[in-house]
């Protein structure tokens, strides 16, 4: 509602005489009142206007077809705050003073018409003031709603401390009900175990009209006890003065147990690291013994630690080692286990006994525990005795002993059983040093020599030949597809068929060639005397030959093929280290020719090697030193020429190369790894921009970001989104992701259901490089996706061939007829666009709309509503 100084006003004019309407609105001029009008005379004309926003009404009595009081009720009916002003030639006062009471707001006489304007200006003044008092009652019953349903307790007290309002959350937590805290001072809830120096900086906040926060150890009706986290504030009246005290309390009892019960886990688990670090480096028995008590102590927090062991000729158990000890409870310790009559009945006897773990969270009152006076004075609290056992033989325990009640629960307890178990297997892994020995030198699946007796093998080699003046060859040979039996199979048949190959590569040598494996599906194969690089080349061939035929596993006909590389001492290197470096790079070519075949090592393939390794080393720092940045491509509609999204694309600003292009390094990403951390940087800093854009008013454009099958299989992509998402505060119906066709039908199966998981938090899914890949329709319908998007390969060529524009047109009638939405990309003409919309494709991509911007040039690009026009 505006006032006659805010511009023209709106009048609807309720005057069949057109005459009395000029003279009201001479009257209105003169007046210095401008207005908008609008008469009327009849009812139909009045139901028209009343679908417009009026700022007043001007209503003659005496209307002939309208009757007056109907017309009021009908204004009012649409516009209940709508002032009215009866403007009529008589009416009599007991007609006036019904319609006043009715809900007009004035009556002018017409020939008393100088009282109009004022009347008009007093009726805005009213009526804006009844819009604003109802529009503060509205916000106090809002306010006062929100602090009675608030899951938070609050509590306000006057200046002596005496409550006298609390909401439903302060009653539900404390237990009390409101007669019985109102006039009450808040301390009828201290548990007395809050420290003194907490009232201290409370009351000292108050005295000072300080906010204060803080925690509370507080005590329900009930007697049962919960910690508060807390916030007092002062209520301050217009003037300065403080009249009252708000207190909002949070109950984090759970919170605090669960953020004790982390401690508790985190220490167990740099324990449980600690000592796993220790038995891989470990080689006597003793120093595992000590150091475990050590690490138990010092890094697991442990009051004391202690290992013993079952002495088989005595049947006695006999403390070995511990750290952290209290003499005298030792010696105690000690007691009681060299006696007979009371050894039988300790935690650590029970334990062995048992085979299982033995738990006293209370050792004070644990009628368990022998001698509880000593646990108290040497502050232990709990303590859990943990069987070593080896080969199904308790042969003695590990106990430990917290300062803190109740502290083995189930998780610590796992882990802590899971670390008994695994000293348990050191001790027996000692034992059996001979064994380990001949493993440390033969690969455990085929029983070939591993990488440690190749290398000896290759140096003696290579020391032979230099000093012979001999030709040796080494070769690297990987299986291909090795893993897709691994994952689909599984290790047995996968170790079977290691076995088998390895059979196979053996046969392909003479006496003097060795076959080694250098882990999983890699081998080595050493040619210590050759004389000319053509014999490496058939043993090669021989290699690759044995693998051709079926290898039967388990009632599994399988199939593999080999890839070799070979390299010559000393054409090529002449060290061990070298000539295997030389080997794998070779093998690897191989591999990108095309598998099923061996190449020679060549200098060039080594720098190229030099470079691929210099790149993975920048790229691994590229995340944490800020060189990524993501360019933003706009998606434009076909029908209404607006930008309607972006695609968020990657690039790396090198400190050195410069600005590098993804085709450089993005493969790269995918084969080390680094695709899924940058990916998730992706997805947030794109989430994080949009948002951006969205709030300086720019529009709702939705953004698309790429996401690679390691992304899918390897990370938790539902949960990364989701982060991404509430880290933004961005709605998921502005987020697409796009994955390609191809990474989709690699495993459609697994790949549905965690593409529904992401569905269902509202975000889109569009299949990217639409048309390159083997897509089965009946998989496409099952996938739930949102948008096909066609591969730019047939928008290039869209103009010139015929069949990439059939190509495309069958993608765009079969998606509609999926309802599913069409954007092409790389649309760099006009031509292609205008085939694009006849078509009647939905979107388009490319530099004939926009090259990718960075992300402030597209701000402008926004501002500036640019369009396809």
């Amino acid at each position: 509602m505006k006032s006659v100084m805010d511009g023209p006003l709106k009048l609807l004019i309720i005057e069949d005489v057109p005459a009395d309407f000029l003279l009201l609105e001479r009257n209105l001029r003169q007046n210095g009142i401008t207005a908008e009008w609008r008469r009327i005379g009849n009812n139909a004309e009045l139901n028209d206007a009343l679908q417009t926003e009026w700022d007043m009404v001007l209503a003659d009595f005496n209307v002939p077809g309208m009757d007056f009081r109907t017309t009021l009720l009908c204004i009012q009916a649409h516009h209940p705050d709508l002032p009215v002003i009866m403007v009529s030639g008589s009416v009599g006062e007991e007609t006036a003073v019904e319609l006043l009471r009715l809900g007009i707001v004035d009556f002018i006489l017409k020939d008393h018409l100088a009282r109009l304007p004022s009347a008009i200006r007093r009726a805005l003044v009213e009526a804006n003031e009844h819009r604003a008092r109802q529009a503060a009652e509205t916000a106090l019953h809002k306010l006062a709603q929100a602090v009675e349903q608030s899951p938070a307790s609050i509590a306000i007290t006057d200046l002596d401390a005496n409550i006298e309002y609390v909401n439903e959350s302060y009653l539900r937590i404390t237990g009390y009900s409101r007669e019985e805290v109102i006039g009450q001072n808040p301390s009828m809830l201290h548990s007395g175990k809050t420290p003194k120096s907490t009232y201290d900086a409370l009351w000292k906040s108050m005295a000072e009209g300080r906010i204060w926060q803080g925690e509370f150890y507080n005590k329900r009706k009930d007697g049962s006890e919960f910690i508060a986290q807390a916030i007092i504030n002062p209520i301050r009246q217009p003037d300065g003065r403080i009249t009252h005290f708000v207190e909002i309390k949070e109950d984090i009892t759970e919170r605090k147990k669960a953020e004790a019960s982390i401690v508790y886990l985190n220490r167990v688990y740099a324990m449980f690291s600690g000592i796993n670090t220790l038995i891989v480096r470990v080689r006597e028995r003793d120093e595992l013994f000590r150091e475990a008590c050590r690490i138990a102590v010092e890094i697991g927090g442990f009051r004391m630690a202690m290992i013993a062991i079952v002495d088989r000729s005595t049947m006695k158990i006999v403390p070995v080692a511990s750290v952290g000890k209290d003499e005298a409870l030792l010696t105690a310790i000690r007691g009681v286990l060299s006696s007979s009559k009371t050894a039988s009945n300790t935690m650590l006897a029970r334990a062995i006994r048992e085979k299982k773990p033995v738990v006293s969270n209370d050792s004070k009152s644990d009628p368990r525990v022998l001698f509880n006076k000593k646990y108290t004075e040497s502050e232990v609290r709990s303590m859990a005795v943990l069987p070593l056992i080896v080969s199904d033989e308790a042969i003695g325990v590990f106990a430990l002993y917290a300062s803190e009640r109740e502290f083995f629960h189930e998780e610590e307890m796992k882990l802590l059983t899971e670390l008994a178990g695994d000293i348990a297997f050191a001790i027996d892994h000692i034992k059996k040093e001979q064994q380990l020995n001949y493993l440390a030198y033969y690969d455990v699946v085929t029983g070939l020599p591993n990488r440690t007796l190749i290398q000896d093998r290759l140096d003696q080699g290579v020391m032979a030949a230099r000093r012979n003046k001999w030709l040796l060859a080494v070769l690297t040979v990987n299986l291909d597809n090795f893993k897709v039996v691994i994952n689909t199979l599984g290790h047995s048949v996968s170790d079977g068929l290691l076995q088998e190959v390895a059979r196979r590569f053996a046969a392909c040598l003479d006496d003097t060639g060795t076959v080694g494996c250098m882990g999983g599906d890699e081998f080595c194969i050493i040619l210590p005397e050759i004389g000319r690089s053509e014999d490496a080349a058939m043993v090669a061939r021989k290699v690759i030959d044995s693998c051709a035929g079926p290898h039967l596993i388990e009632g599994y006909e399988l199939f593999v093929s080999a890839s070799v590389g070979i390299t010559l001492f000393p054409d090529d290197a002449v060290n061990s280290a070298a000539l295997i470096h030389n080997a794998h790079t070779a093998m690897y070519r191989a591999k990108s020719q095309g598998r099923n075949t061996y190449q020679f090592f060549t200098m060039e393939m080594n720098q190229n090697t030099q470079d691929k390794m210099r790149m993975e080393i920048d790229l691994r720092h590229a995340l944490s030193n800020g060189e990524f940045l993501l360019y933003y491509q706009p998606k434009v509609s076909c029908s209404t020429g607006k930008i309607t999204g972006f695609e968020a694309l990657l690039r790396w600003q090198h400190p050195t190369r410069g600005l590098v292009g993804p085709d450089e390094f993005i493969p790269l990403l995918e084969e080390t790894g680094l695709i899924v951390p940058v990916g998730e940087w992706v997805l947030t800093t794109a989430c994080a921009q949009l948002r951006c854009w969205h709030d300086e008013g720019l529009g709702m454009p939705s953004m698309a970001v790429n996401i690679s099958e390691r992304q899918v299989h390897v990370a938790d992509l539902c949960k990364t989104v989701q982060q991404a998402l509430t880290a933004s505060a961005l709605a998921p119906i502005h987020l697409e992701l796009e994955l390609t066709e191809s990474h989709l039908m690699k495993d459609a199966d697994g790949v549905i259901g965690i593409l529904e998981r992401i569905k269902a938090i509202g975000v889109k899914i569009t299949v990217d490089d639409f048309g390159t890949g083997y897509s089965s329709l009946a998989y496409l319908k099952r996938f739930p996706i949102d948008n096909l998007k066609i591969d730019r390969a047939f928008v290039q060529n869209i103009i010139a061939d015929p069949d990439d524009i059939s190509i495309t047109r069958a993608i765009i009638t079969m998606a509609h007829s999926l309802k599913l939405k069409v954007v092409a990309e790389g649309v760099e003409t006009e031509g292609q666009l205008g085939l694009l919309i006849a078509n009647y494709c939905d979107e388009v991509q490319g530099y004939y709309f926009s090259r990718p911007l960075p992300a402030k040039e597209v701000a402008t690009l926004l501002r500036e509503g640019r369009t396809l026009e």
